[in-house]
């Protein structure tokens, strides 16, 4: 939900919507934005207990899953692109189309990206689990070298730059999973949350945007007023900033779903969060076709913050009637990546079919 609210913000400060800028809304989804995508990793290595015990295949099919349904979506997607630009031309159509297939990135309903990311994070965190240290370490200078190049050339392939931040922050959610579950008292648990969001505060302006240096003040071509992180395009700015805010929104959220957990709404609220992969993909039709639908309209429009939150719950109320779709695409995504799985193990030489099932 918090990336839904930070999306809505977006599109009403960006600096060419024709609105005056809305400091309040606009530093909030910089604060937002420090942390909630360093969380969906932490998040998502809660769940992967079991990984280091799947067998080469296994692992292979889950993140071909994701790959496909990235794929899948971004065909599907393409009238988007008509409706939100109906004189764009055939060649340009195409290219935007086929594009991100062959490189992996600026898919039409861009939320995706995170399918193509989390499908590598997780093999490179199969192949850390699971083999000597050599590998380890091997694993460890990929995933550098990937945030260096993008660093320094600005280039990337399949999210190759997100696979440190990814990486470290998938382990860090597994390790925590795998320690004695904490649970404070609610009154704790708000109380440390309130604080972790007053820390965060006092800290997510130190990072000034340049990789390489805690003071300097780097320009992004974003055309905002300040450093805004964005992981989608390889916007971390110092690191250490980064991962210290990171950290420090995780521990935010965590205490807040322990105190949240204690209250009659923990289970509406856990039935929304049990369809983050639907309310993405919804999301990622709303960040495709609202800038340009919206471009002639946002300038007139009221408060930053009722219109954000009035599209927020929007959204949210369409999960119920979207998710039976959209789980069913994931299911046929699923399918197809085991059937090509198979495929390829069976048209393999021996000595790769006794690898794939280690």
């Amino acid at each position: 939900m918090l990336v839904l609210l930070v999306h809505c913000l977006v599109i009403f400060t960006y600096p060419g919507s024709g609105r005056p800028l809305d400091v309040p809304a606009f530093e909030t989804s910089r604060v937002i934005s420090t942390f909630i995508m360093p969380a969906f990793y932490f998040i998502s290595g809660l769940s992967a207990l079991g990984l280091a015990s799947r067998s080469m295949r296994k692992i292979t099919t889950s993140a071909l899953r994701f790959i496909l349904l990235a794929f899948v979506t971004q065909l599907l997607a393409a009238p988007l692109l008509l409706i939100a630009n109906p004189g764009m031309d055939w060649l340009t159509l195409s290219v935007k189309i086929i594009r991100p297939l062959l490189t992996g990135k600026d898919f039409i309903l861009v939320v995706t990206w995170f399918f193509v990311s989390l499908a590598g994070v997780q093999v490179l965190a199969w192949l850390y689990l699971r083999q000597s240290l050599w590998i380890k370490l091997g694993v460890v200078a990929i995933v550098i070298a990937a945030y260096l190049m993008t660093t320094l050339t600005g280039k990337t392939w399949f999210m190759m730059h997100t696979w440190a931040i990814g990486l470290l922050f998938f382990l860090a959610g597994r390790a925590y999973a795998k320690r004695p579950v904490i649970n404070l008292p609610p009154l704790y648990a708000l109380a440390v949350s309130v604080i972790s969001l007053f820390v965060l505060t006092l800290f997510y302006d130190l990072n000034k945007g340049c990789a390489f240096s805690p003071t300097e003040v780097c320009d992004i071509p974003s055309g905002y007023p300040r450093f805004y992180i964005d992981v989608v395009y390889g916007q971390f700015g110092f690191m250490p900033y980064f991962l210290l805010c990171a950290v420090i929104g995780i521990i935010g959220l965590m205490t807040l779903s322990m105190c949240l957990s204690h209250t009659k709404y923990a289970p509406n609220i856990a039935r929304i969060g049990k369809n983050t992969l639907v309310l993405l993909m919804i999301n990622g039709v709303f960040v495709a076709l609202s800038p340009s639908l919206l471009a002639d309209i946002i300038p007139t429009l009221p408060d930053t913050w009722i219109l954000s939150l009035a599209l927020v719950a929007a959204q949210v109320a369409l999960y119920p009637i979207m998710s039976k779709p959209i789980n069913n695409l994931l299911h046929i995504c699923s399918n197809w990546a085991d059937k090509i799985t198979h495929l390829v193990i069976s048209k393999s030489p021996k000595p790769i079919q006794a690898l794939l099932s280690k």
